[in-house]
């Protein structure tokens, strides 16, 4: 019987061209294509709502079985009752304790982030599909043409680079709605400037800065020029140490994810989602509780002790390889779903 893996053509690019890059990359010997069947479309219900953001949907079909999968890539840590009803396995990017007891078909997958997968013609493709077969016009082509065609290719954080001594780069969002992410961010900037001033560190970014100038009230914390997705993967790579917090809602960021990727000594506030594996302060990254008066310490203590430093990297690299990168994460899936099919059988 043929094997192959059906993806619903209803998904937000921006977050989930990651996972179907994973599916290519772990489903070599399937047939992969997307279907326009009634229970793939179903997910339009969802596009004009709350949910846009928030549900990739495929089925695996092998060896007469088939299994539904949901990932959710959304920052909160709640669930949609009636997706997890229709799923086999509801994997989900941002989950706490709390949602892990309640739903037990929920698989915490840890942080990803958006990268460019799609070519333009491929992206085209399917949006006329999906007009064709379906007379729906893609809510996401924007989406597509606007944000994540301006993204980087995965091949990109393979391309590593040792880090530089004492430099460290820091490139955040301001956010308008979320003051407190923001106002967390401009104390570490200022905690930044103070180690630049004092010679520990050259640092290089602060508040990205739109293309007619830093946003208003942040002049002070802002960048100094402007950096696009590879210009900014570049400085990331060279930065001897980067910063971690908590970003809107408590969510795991992209950033987290890309810091794993290529490789580097995170400091980071307390991370309070679930991750895969034996994911261990420590080990995987160094945690600090309070930035006030332990982020700077943290800094000077990594950059002047460069072999506890590349153990970090080397650890954090490692965490991702085995557990985080697109194929890993739809492996864990797969592993998940066989395993709920062999004690249904």
């Amino acid at each position: 019987m043929e094997k192959k893996i059906l993806m619903c053509p209803l998904f937000d690019p921006w977050y989930y061209e990651f996972y179907i890059k994973g599916l290519h990359d772990f489903y070599k010997d399937y047939t992969i294509e997307f279907s326009f069947e009634d229970r793939f479309l179903r997910f339009n219900e969802f596009v004009n709502g709350p949910y846009r953001k928030e549900f990739f949907y495929y089925e695996i079909w092998d060896n007469g079985n088939v299994s539904k999968i949901c990932i959710a890539a959304n920052d909160k840590c709640d669930v949609n009752d009636t997706v997890y009803e229709w799923v086999d396995v509801y994997a989900k990017v941002n989950v706490d304790e709390a949602t892990l007891q309640k739903y037990p078909k929920v698989l915490p997958v840890g942080p990803n982030f958006g990268i460019n997968y799609f070519s333009l013609p491929a992206y085209l493709k399917l949006s006329w599909k999906l007009y064709r077969k379906a007379g729906i016009k893609n809510p996401y082509f924007r989406v597509y043409t606007h944000q994540s065609m301006k993204r980087c290719s995965f091949d990109v954080y393979a391309n590593r680079k040792a880090s530089r001594d004492n430099y460290l780069f820091y490139l955040n969002y301001p956010w308008k709605k979320h003051t407190t992410v923001t106002n967390l961010r401009k104390e570490i900037i200022t905690i930044l400037k103070g180690l630049d001033s004092e010679k520990v560190i050259s640092f290089e970014g602060g508040f990205s800065r739109r293309r007619l100038g830093p946003f208003e009230g942040l002049e002070n914390y802002s960048a100094s020029k402007l950096y696009n997705h590879k210009s900014y993967l570049e400085h990331l790579k060279l930065s001897t140490v980067v910063i971690n917090t908590p970003a809107v809602h408590d969510c795991l960021g992209w950033k987290l994810g890309e810091y794993f990727a290529l490789g580097k000594a995170i400091v980071t506030t307390p991370i309070n989602r679930i991750l895969p594996g034996n994911f261990m302060a420590g080990t995987h990254y160094l945690e600090i509780k309070d930035i006030h008066s332990e982020l700077k310490d943290a800094i000077s203590w990594l950059v002047s002790h460069k072999e506890q430093r590349m153990e970090l990297e080397q650890n954090a690299l490692a965490y991702f390889e085995k557990y985080l990168t697109p194929g890993k994460v739809i492996s864990a899936i797969h592993a998940t779903a066989s395993k709920k099919a062999l004690v249904e059988a």
